[in-house]
């Protein structure tokens, strides 16, 4: 039910992400998927349950692709497909959990909670998470991006290239801070974009 990647595309992808920050859009997904799982223990109408059930799938889209957007943005190149292919495997892992938490819980309201409480717990460690350096540096935030990518590289105990200031810097001088706002029309501004707009719309 509104499982349309037409409507997480323009609601997050193209609306809040841009604007909000990955890491932002991010929090704010989880907390109202969580929010809105415990509110779906509690309803007794089903007119109310099948609404939130619907918000509830379109936040859910939100919240893959704005993390598959902050993953692949996170890693270099060379290691962006695995870094994505790991990010994909978390899906039908998620899907085979909940399978087996419904053979433990049974009760479908029992369910709604016990999906719904690790999402909100999972807030507490959400500043761990690190904000997309590209988006950083569409920003003008290059101080920022900066300050991130050292912290990267300490964790991971791998120094940073000689080169890699100068390069960052020249990238938030002539490149990123070319890069246009995101719009709904984006996805209509090319007859090539409309076509495949139309093609997955379709699909789904």
């Amino acid at each position: 039910m509104c499982n349309s990647p037409l409507s997480y595309s323009l609601i997050f992808s193209l609306s809040l992400s841009p604007r909000l920050g990955r890491r932002g859009v991010l929090v704010v997904g989880v907390g109202a998927v969580g929010g809105v799982g415990v509110a779906l223990h509690f309803v007794r109408r089903l007119v109310v349950f099948l609404a939130l059930r619907c918000v509830q799938a379109v936040l859910v889209q939100g919240i893959y692709v704005t993390g598959w957007t902050l993953a692949g943005e996170l890693f270099p190149p060379r290691w962006r497909c695995r870094a994505l292919i790991a990010f994909g495997m978390t899906r039908p892992l998620g899907v085979a959990l909940g399978a087996g938490l419904g053979l433990s819980v049974q009760h479908w309201r029992g369910i709604t909670l016990a999906a719904a409480v690790p999402l909100l717990v999972s807030l507490s460690y959400c500043w761990t998470i690190p904000e997309s350096l590209r988006w950083l540096l569409t920003r003008g935030k290059t101080k920022r991006a900066r300050e991130i990518a050292q912290h990267i590289s300490a964790r991971n105990h791998r120094p940073l290239p000689p080169t890699f200031h100068a390069h960052l810097d020249h990238l938030a001088a002539h490149e990123y801070l070319r890069v246009p706002w995101g719009s709904i029309c984006t996805l209509f501004c090319t007859p090539r974009l409309r076509r495949h707009t139309i093609v997955v719309l379709y699909l789904w």
